[in-house]
């Protein structure tokens, strides 16, 4: 059994005892922060003294694509700017690292899985949104075309985007620019490559997804 399974809800617990539990809970972190983590709790266990000792601190949690251990409030204890401080450096270190595999990654969001990854770990997620979006808008073909007699070139992604024939492409004048577009008929003949992408990237975030419900387990 995990030190996290404990329920110690209303039990006072010394400062050891509580890098004790984190020590325990490294199972608790995605993959990619268990580095960021551990060295968060080498550095508590490095300021442990007797005048922290009553200093405690709570369990690991994730939020907002933020790794995050906060001081607990007791009676005993004072907040303590040296155990803060140390907290708040991961939780920094969070933000600007990829939650998957450890590789620099930024705050992602708008997709199912929201969260900080790199752009390995975060482009089949939204390639996979993207293109179920405009499968979904394509299912309806009077509709679409309607609605989108040009499909402007830059509102593809660029994973998207290699489906796309040269020869699909036109150029538009709008404003006094020149913009490169496909129309709806054209956009609507690659509905089947890309199904066959779509099921490509599945397989893909699947391993991704995979990762995160061995932690989240």
């Amino acid at each position: 059994m995990r030190f996290a399974d404990f329920d110690l809800d209303g039990i006072e617990m010394s400062f050891a005892t509580c890098i004790a539990r984190l020590e325990a809970s490294v199972a608790d972190v995605p993959p990619g922060w268990h580095s960021i983590y551990l060295d968060c709790v080498q550095d508590l266990r490095g300021v442990e003294n007797a005048e922290r000792a009553l200093v405690e601190v709570g369990v690991p949690t994730v939020h907002r694509g933020r790794l995050l251990i906060e001081q607990l409030p007791t009676a005993h204890s004072q907040p303590d700017a040296v155990v803060q401080g140390i907290l708040r450096k991961l939780a920094a270190r969070s933000v600007c690292t990829c939650q998957l595999c450890g590789k620099p990654g930024w705050l992602r969001s708008g997709q199912s899985h929201p969260g900080t990854y790199c752009a390995d770990c975060w482009t089949p997620r939204a390639l996979r949104s993207e293109i179920s979006d405009w499968l979904d808008r394509m299912n309806q073909e009077k509709e679409f075309k309607a609605a989108h007699p040009v499909v402007l070139w830059d509102a593809l992604g660029v994973g998207f985007k290699a489906v796309v024939p040269d020869d699909a492409l036109h150029t538009l004048q709008a404003a006094g620019r020149t913009l490169l577009c496909i129309t709806a008929e054209r956009f609507l003949q690659l509905r089947e490559q890309l199904k066959l992408l779509k099921a490509t990237v599945d397989e893909q975030v699947a391993l991704l997804d995979a990762s995160e419900y061995r932690w989240h387990h």
